[in-house]
């Protein structure tokens, strides 16, 4: 390549990074205004909320709490239906009334 070719070629480059660092600056700026407008969202968001957060978390944690040693103590003790099996069933009592077949649908797709 010679010395002409590379001088045509200068410009060029320094348009594009000047283009690159311009088009970097207004991303940034867009970057700025959206985060500021999400920020401010967030705050009206918070005061609008009954219960404040850091209540809320604590509610939630404490029924989580519940919840999992509930299952713990399932897991250890066994589920209180099993323990049951082991009793006889009562008598089968009859149904008092049969339950006549459901009639489909008039959008049912028809089967055959």
């Amino acid at each position: 390549m010679t010395d002409n070719q590379k001088s045509h070629r200068g410009p060029l480059v320094r348009a594009g990074a000047a283009v690159c660092a311009a088009g970097a600056a207004v991303c940034a700026a867009g970057a700025a205004v959206a985060a500021t407008a999400l920020a401010a969202k967030t705050r009206t968001w918070l005061k609008k909320m009954e219960t404040p957060p850091r209540e809320f978390a604590r509610q939630r944690w404490t029924l989580a709490k519940a919840s999992s040693a509930a299952a713990a103590d399932t897991w250890r003790n066994g589920h209180p239906a099993k323990q049951a099996e082991s009793v006889p069933p009562a008598e089968a009592v009859p149904p008092t009334e049969a339950v006549p077949p459901a009639e489909p649908h008039a959008d049912a797709p028809m089967t055959s």
